[in-house]
């Protein structure tokens, strides 16, 4: 099942209520752009890599969150949760488009929830509509309008599920997918060396980028406790050593290093699964060149064969001068009431260098207020200048 695109109506945190999220493409595909993209159906392209981008306090967490709580909700069949709190708001209208790459169909989920004081949801009516692709374009993705109701939320499918669980369930319980396939996996900027719990191998050849005095890291089960990990590490300066425990890693490597060998190491499975990998400030702890070649795994058809995709956010807009196209990017911006717009419904034109673009404040918002930062150095200055006695 594939996420195409998500409206939500009902968010306080957001301009008029409402938050949009679409994967797919804008802008036409042609040979020189469409290397990040894959062609699902029709001339119906979607994205491998998105970045959300942006300054300081602006909802750039905030928008991988609900994004990844729509994907466990309508993707994975789980139950709302929004441990996050970013769903700020007491009823919502939630519309959320998939693809059945299976049976070649397209679904909108119609669902309206409320929320209740302690933040349980319950989904109070919910309607799934499908069509089949003959016919459709990019113009025409949306357009339920001659379509009829398949599926509706009762009282009888209110019984059987959870009042936070999506009738979409039944659906997803029907179609042909691999119960053990994690549909998005949200790498936040505190999480590092616990993803390598489940692991029992981690590349060399990412070793020794991250690293290069690295001569060799494992992930071994204890022979007397399977529940247990133990880490067996060696420089190519010293002998073995042996670690039973995740919080003893950071005294052997860096933080970047740490968080590349988590990070690359749930890339493989991303890829080999073909789901959505989430990642919050990805260029922390790590320089330019190694948030690039990150991103470059995902852009490369030979590599990323089954549509995995990277959602990543960041402060750093020259991260995307290596974009060839302008749909792939999201502005997160703040005033009163945060927004969320594709680049390519604010630029009109792709041959802008994108880091020009967001340091000028061309769009507004993308740079922080020169006036306030003038009033942080003046308050320096006032307390730590050279001032003549008088």
């Amino acid at each position: 099942m594939e996420l195409l695109k998500f409206d939500i109506n009902g968010l306080k945190l957001y301009k008029s209520e409402r938050f949009s999220f679409d994967f797919v493409a804008k802008q036409r595909a042609t040979d020189n752009n469409s290397d990040s993209l894959t062609n699902i159906f029709n001339r119906i392209y979607v994205h491998n890599v998105m970045s959300v981008v942006g300054i300081n306090a602006v909802g750039k967490t905030t928008a991988l969150s609900i994004t990844n709580e729509i994907i466990k909700v309508y993707l994975s069949g789980e139950g709302f949760t929004d441990m996050q709190h970013a769903f700020i708001g007491k009823e919502f209208n939630i519309k959320v488009y998939l693809f059945d790459d299976n049976e070649k169909r397209i679904y909108l989920v119609n669902s309206e929830l409320k929320k209740s004081e302690d933040n349980k949801f319950e989904f109070t009516n919910e309607s799934i509509f499908e069509k089949g692709i003959s016919g459709v374009t990019k113009k025409n993705l949306c357009d339920f309008s001659n379509s009829t109701a398949t599926l509706e939320r009762n009282e009888i499918e209110s019984g059987l599920l959870p009042d936070n669980f999506s009738v979409f369930r039944k659906i997803l319980n029907k179609s042909k997918r691999s119960n053990n396939k994690p549909e998005s996996l949200y790498f936040n900027s505190f999480l590092s060396a616990d993803y390598l719990l489940g692991q029992e191998f981690v590349s060399p050849e990412v070793l020794s980028y991250l690293d290069p005095s690295i001569e060799y890291f494992k992930v071994v089960d204890d022979t007397v406790d399977e529940s247990k990990k133990q880490y067996r590490l060696k420089f190519y300066s010293g002998n073995e050593l042996r670690i039973n425990s995740v919080s003893e890693l950071s005294q052997y490597f860096s933080s970047g290093t740490l968080k590349g060998i988590a990070l690359f190491t749930v890339a493989w499975l991303i890829l080999e699964t073909g789901s959505v990998l989430l990642v919050d400030e990805l260029e922390n702890h790590f320089n330019k060149a190694i948030v690039k070649t990150f991103i470059s795994i995902f852009q490369d058809k030979t590599i990323n064969k089954n549509n995995a995709k990277l959602v990543f956010t960041t402060h750093y807009p020259e991260l995307l001068d290596a974009f060839d196209r302008n749909d792939d990017v999201l502005i997160a911006r703040r005033q009163e009431k945060m927004t969320l717009d594709n680049l390519a419904e604010l630029l009109d034109r792709n041959d802008f260098k994108k880091s020009e673009v967001f340091e000028s404040d061309y769009l507004g918002g993308t740079a922080p207020n020169y006036d306030l930062m003038m009033s942080v150095r003046k308050s320096f200055n006032k307390k730590f200048g050279n001032h003549d006695d008088k």
